[in-house]
């Protein structure tokens, strides 16, 4: 009896220490541990496997939990978690879509292989080219934006009234 205890107590605490050490050993090992203890007393007393199991698995949870409420009080957690913010004032920005685009002229900045960027009204725009290869300052046609996604073909001459 005291060895499935032992086996258990022992498995928590490797779980716990896992959110202070984290690696993967330590909480593979003590995930063991509880499963052999489980294995253990199950056979050791049959009648009561399913509460051994039972209480096990909510003993482990309530480690989990307290593990996680505690590891937010840490310097570990803090080393985890990215905690700046990516504001627009700092710099970061996202790519939004803009299907205005769909149809506009536009230059090969880096060679599109077929991802590479174009430049549009003076801005550098990520692009890709329909599968074919297109070389840097040749004139493309954006046909499509998705999401992020901007595909472009090129252009043998830009027609009259384009630019």
């Amino acid at each position: 009896m005291w060895l499935v205890i032992i086996l258990f107590v022992a498995g928590v605490t490797l779980l716990f220490s896992e959110f202070l050490l984290p690696g993967g050993f330590l909480g593979v090992l003590g995930g063991l541990l509880v499963i052999g203890s489980v294995i253990l007393g199950w056979m050791r007393f049959p009648e009561y496997g399913l509460f051994i199991f039972g209480g096990e698995f909510v003993g482990v949870i309530l480690g989990l939990v307290l593990g996680f409420y505690l590891m937010k009080k840490t310097g570990m957690y803090s080393r985890l978690v990215m905690g700046d913010e990516q504001a627009k004032e700092a710099g970061y920005y996202s790519p939004s879509e803009d299907p205005a685009l769909v149809g506009q002229l536009a230059t090969v900045q880096t060679a599109l292989r077929p991802a590479g960027s174009i430049i549009y009204d003076g801005k550098r725009i990520d692009a890709v080219s329909e599968g074919t290869f297109i070389d840097a300052g040749k004139a493309v046609r954006v046909i499509e934006v998705e999401g992020h996604r901007v595909v472009c073909e090129e252009v043998s001459e830009p027609e009259e009234g384009e630019a």
